[in-house]
């Protein structure tokens, strides 16, 4: 199967994709000369980063240890603001494509996302913490769809042929992030409390405001602001990309459920310790960087519903194997795989969504939120439905398989084109 999608990528390149002149091929992506719009950008992305892998590996340690709250209180407040951020992202998304200017709403995002990590910070009890990411830090969370949507309208305006190969680049600085991160959180978490690792996630949402408070000033930016006039574009999902978006759904559940079960495996199947779940998750994340700009210059020549429905299959492969890994060393041996797929899965998938929804490129990146709530609940009902106290192996099949078929309904979705 791969083989035959390996030849059809090339066919489909032949006959979908116009050639593009030598000048115009190289624009945007020479990273020999990046501009300072793209470092501000860049700096934007990995602090967001910064944020999430500070707090989120010590959320749930802080909510149940620190302060008292328990394992299904946890789990309503995580569902509540899992609703909350897809419904205020969907929001500010479609905000986004009427407002005159996208920067504000980046720095309304960021600002309230640091709020919220502050106050559980300084006012350390259930009920702040449960309002603050039941309903405050979903906002902050936005920041992240927001620099996104901004960032591709404003390479869409200064050079489109690059736009869909820098959101794959600002996309791997959020895994960089995870790379240098949660190491050094959680050394400076154990000279003290948890709870200054959401200190760094405040810090970091300020620098996010800084940031975009001096971009606010500066006229070359304006060019991802919203210049045009009258009725805005129909709120309408092609049809062509309704299938791929379900199959992204569905890979998405594969992506979010590994990172809960994978650890799980490797402590209850194969008795691993926590130094090395921590290794399994630093090795794969340190080679998904590399991998991502490796698969954004493949999509420059290649289809990316192709590339996404042939990286699911290595992903199912991947699950597949892990089972006969025989130990947590075994597993750690399958990580190239892991960060092959992950790389394309999680990167591609942003511009895949971007396009969604013609001249709504907020609300399109917006989708991208929805999805990963849709994913969350499918894969928890996968989770309470098949894990057992002792193996977690069946849940590790549930997600080759959803992986698979998420590859088939985006593959769906290309071959009558190719």
């Amino acid at each position: 199967m791969i083989t035959v999608m390996a030849t059809d990528l090339k066919v489909a390149h032949r006959r979908k994709r116009p050639k593009l002149s030598q000048n115009k091929a190289r624009a945007g992506t020479d990273l020999r000369k990046i501009s300072p719009m793209t470092l501000a950008l860049g700096a934007a992305m990995f602090l967001v980063g910064l944020s999430l892998a500070a707090a989120a590996p010590y959320r749930a340690i802080i909510a149940t240890e620190v302060l008292g709250i328990s394992n299904d209180q946890y789990a309503l407040i995580v569902a509540v603001g899992a609703v909350v951020g897809a419904a205020v992202s969907l929001a500010l998304g479609a905000l986004s494509d009427v407002i005159k200017d996208r920067r504000w709403l980046v720095i309304l995002c960021a600002a309230v996302g640091a709020f919220g990590y502050g106050l559980v910070s300084q006012v350390p009890v259930a009920l702040v913490f449960a309002i603050a990411f039941g309903a405050i830090i979903p906002l902050g969370n936005a920041a992240l769809s927001q620099i996104l949507g901004y960032a591709r309208s404003y390479y869409a305006a200064t050079d489109p042929d690059a736009a869909a190969f820098m959101m794959s680049v600002l996309r791997s600085l959020i895994s960089l992030a995870w790379v240098i991160v949660p190491p050094l959180a959680g050394w400076i978490a154990a000279q003290g409390s948890p709870l200054v690792t959401f200190d760094i996630s405040a810090v970091a949402g300020v620098g996010v405001v800084l940031i975009f408070v001096a971009l606010a000033f500066v006229p070359a930016a304006a060019a991802a602001s919203n210049r045009s006039e009258g009725v805005p574009a129909p709120l309408r999902i092609a049809p062509e990309r309704l299938w791929g978006l379900g199959g992204i759904a569905l890979i998405r559940c594969a992506l979010i459920m590994s990172a809960t079960t994978t650890p799980l495996v490797l402590r209850m199947n194969y008795g691993a310790s926590l130094a090395d779940v921590g290794i399994n998750a630093s090795v794969a994340a340190a080679m998904e960087v590399p991998m991502m700009l490796g698969w954004a210059y493949a999509a420059k020549r290649w289809s990316s519903e192709g590339i996404l429905a042939l990286n699911a299959v290595i992903y199912a492969i991947y699950f597949g194997l892990i089972p006969f890994a025989g130990s947590s060393f075994g597993v750690l041996m399958l990580q190239p795989l892991n960060a092959l797929a992950t790389a394309a899965l999680l990167s591609l998938t942003i511009a895949y969504a971007q396009e969604a929804i013609a001249g709504r490129v907020g609300t399109s990146t917006a989708l991208i939120d929805t999805l990963t709530l849709v994913a969350t609940w499918i894969g928890a009902a996968l989770f309470a439905a098949l894990a057992r106290p002792d193996s977690y192996f069946s849940v590790i099949a549930a997600l080759g398989v959803c992986s698979l078929l998420g590859g088939a309904m985006i593959w769906f979705k290309a071959r009558p084109q190719a």
